[in-house]
């Protein structure tokens, strides 16, 4: 068994669809892609271009707009409805998933009569944009066994 971990690269479709109007909808369901700027976070448009790890953790996040409520039951209270505006609370920073990513699970079958799943942590995570969509590219590695290269899908609960 050696001391030096593996690694492991995985390039990863982010973004699943546009909307009618050409707006990035993130492979999680309802998440849109955004980018922050001067005024606030906007939804990323279709460009061709590459984020860095450091840009995409502080500039781009995942958006979903989310009814706030108070309460329970008949005492139940809207604070904030639907209202497709971008909101702070709203919003998960990539940095924030990426910081999750070392929560990720690989399983791998070593051979026919068991399989096994570690934790993985992410290294470095870059956003490749095109106007067909975005994938994540990520360098990963393994935080606990250090004997097979042999690593199937890695997990992340907003981006699956």
């Amino acid at each position: 068994m050696s001391n030096i971990p593996n690694t492991y690269s995985s390039d990863r479709q982010i973004v699943r669809e546009f909307t009618k109007d050409g707006q990035m909808v993130a492979r999680n369901r309802d998440r849109f892609l955004v980018e922050r700027d001067q005024d606030g976070w906007k939804v990323v448009e279709p460009t061709d271009r590459f984020v860095s790890t450091e840009e995409l953790g502080k500039n781009f996040g995942l958006w979903k707009d989310e009814e706030k409520t108070t309460g329970m039951l008949w005492w139940k209270k809207t604070e904030r409805p639907l209202n497709g505006q971008i909101e702070g609370d709203e919003v998960v920073s990539m940095g924030e998933i990426m910081k999750q990513q070392h929560d990720s699970i690989v399983s791998y079958y070593p051979n026919t009569s068991y399989h096994r799943s570690d934790r993985l942590m992410a290294l470095s995570t870059e956003l490749t944009l095109t106007k067909d969509g975005g994938n994540l590219h990520t360098n990963w590695q393994n935080l606990y066994r250090h004997d097979t290269s042999d690593f199937g899908l890695a997990r992340n609960s907003y981006l699956v």
